[in-house]
């Protein structure tokens, strides 16, 4: 068992438990709030049923894409939403994905909400950014942007859950916590047993419940080399752990069965606060599940020292790929955890001067964020069971150019007359579904076969 205890809940109901609250907020620690208000309007006047009625109908008669959604799709027996930066599946590069586990479909919420009660062998999920982050005139700083519901498909759903957040409980909150503005607000709808495998943001996040149960495990980042293994920054499943933590695997993942994570339930009405670069294992319980998703911006609020070191591997990784590529992050970052990169160094060459720097910046950035000499147990850490091309991921790929199947052989009953004068038993042969071409007389008939005089 992954789950070591349960999420500290509190119920805002004195000064002594909100004093608490803010305070575990402040310090990065996760906490489940009770009785708050920020989606409290939304929980008894918002399900699937009003969400389909809120959104444009689909249309009958020109183009469809006006009124549709991007909606994952996954395979009910895996039940597995696992999204791709598209950005990054690059053709040509170590971590290229064949075909995605998840599918993206295009439909109206109408359609989604049907799909979502009437299939059976496939499972869909919503997820949309229902309020985004907008400059105001003239606004020459962080003061002068506001939080807005988008335009659109999801319009209709947007301002209607624009409408039932309690925007004062919001603002206070960041304002008491020196949070930045609210950067977007994403509505994710989805059924019982739906999966969001374990993923860190890279801001802190808050997860309002609004209909239904959701479960979420969630794991610090100290934990993030020495049993979650996330994936490169470079890949298409980048901030995603590779570890399945539905069926462990030691042999390939070591250290994984000694994770420990926290874990919470919420319920309509929740509001759980995710610090930034902690897993989140994320699982629907009910038939019908809707959640808001709050990205804060980090404001003026000091970084959590125990996301310090995944925080400084994103950036070694992506100095490391910017001068050499992705496919040597690897290569580098062992030679320079092991300091034998002098070899590969030739200071004549503006390439040697290049890498010269990026040695030494590493290795500065890693000191200053962790510790004199710290830079020498990151890096190896960074390489353990990582920053490899991913096959496995390509292994049940079926390339459609290829004829692999077993070919099929049809028995040849036709006599020997039959397959010498095909055309006297044109009729027999048809019936049995052989091919018999038309015939071509050879003798010269006008008007049929011989040209006008």
């Amino acid at each position: 068992m992954l789950v070591d205890t349960w999420v500290p809940n509190i119920v805002l109901d004195s000064p002594q438990n909100t004093y608490t609250a803010l305070t575990m907020i402040y310090e990065h620690a996760p906490i489940l709030l009770r009785g708050t208000t920020l989606v409290s309007r939304a929980v008894s006047s918002w399900n699937f049923e009003v969400m389909a009625a809120a959104a444009p109908q689909p249309a009958t008669t020109g183009p469809r894409s006006e009124n549709e959604v991007e909606i994952l799709c996954s395979d009910r027996q895996r039940n597995r939403f696992i999204e791709h930066d598209a950005l990054k599946n690059l053709v040509a590069g170590p971590y290229y994905l064949r075909e995605p586990e998840t599918q993206r479909l295009k439909m109206a919420v109408k359609e989604f909400v049907q799909c979502a009660a009437r299939w059976e062998a496939r499972q869909v999920m919503l997820k949309g950014t229902i309020c985004h982050l907008i400059k105001k005139p003239d606004a020459a700083s962080e003061a002068g942007t506001v939080c807005l519901p988008v335009s659109g498909s999801l319009a209709g759903i947007a301002t209607g859950l624009y409408d039932a957040i309690d925007w004062l409980w919001l603002n206070g909150l960041c304002r008491s916590q020196a949070f930045g503005p609210v950067m977007k607000v994403d509505l994710e709808a989805g059924v019982r047993d739906g999966l969001q495998p374990a993923r860190y943001s890279l801001q802190d996040e808050l997860l309002a419940q609004i209909t239904g149960r959701r479960r979420v495990l969630l794991i610090p980042p100290s934990a993030a080399f020495s049993g979650m293994y996330p994936f490169p920054v470079a890949h298409p499943y980048d901030r995603y752990s590779m570890v399945d933590l539905e069926t462990l695997d030691p042999l390939e993942w070591p250290g994984c069965t000694q994770v420990r994570g926290i874990v919470a339930v919420l319920r309509p009405g929740d509001v759980l606060y995710v610090p930034a670069y902690w897993f989140a294992h994320v699982q629907d319980l009910e038939g019908e599940n809707a959640t808001l998703r709050f990205t804060l911006s980090r404001g003026l609020r000091p970084p959590a020292s125990d996301a310090a070191m995944l925080r400084v591997s994103r950036s070694v990784e992506e100095r490391v790929a910017a001068v050499e590529g992705p496919s040597a992050v690897r290569q580098w970052v062992s030679l320079i955890g092991k300091g034998a990169e002098s070899a590969l160094l030739d200071l004549g060459t503006v390439l040697g001067y290049r890498r010269a720097l990026m040695c030494q910046d590493i290795r500065d950035e890693v000191e200053e964020a962790l510790g004199v000499g710290s830079w020498a147990s990151l890096l190896p850490a960074m390489c353990r069971n990582r920053l490899i091309p991913t096959p496995w991921l390509n292994r049940d790929f079926r390339e459609p150019l290829l004829l692999t199947d077993t070919p099929v052989v049809i028995e040849d009953s036709r006599t020997e007359d039959e397959r010498r004068y095909p055309t006297l038993f044109r009729r027999k042969l048809m019936r049995e579904g052989w091919h018999v071409p038309d015939a071509v007389s050879t003798v010269p008939i006008p008007g049929v076969n011989m040209p006008p005089q």
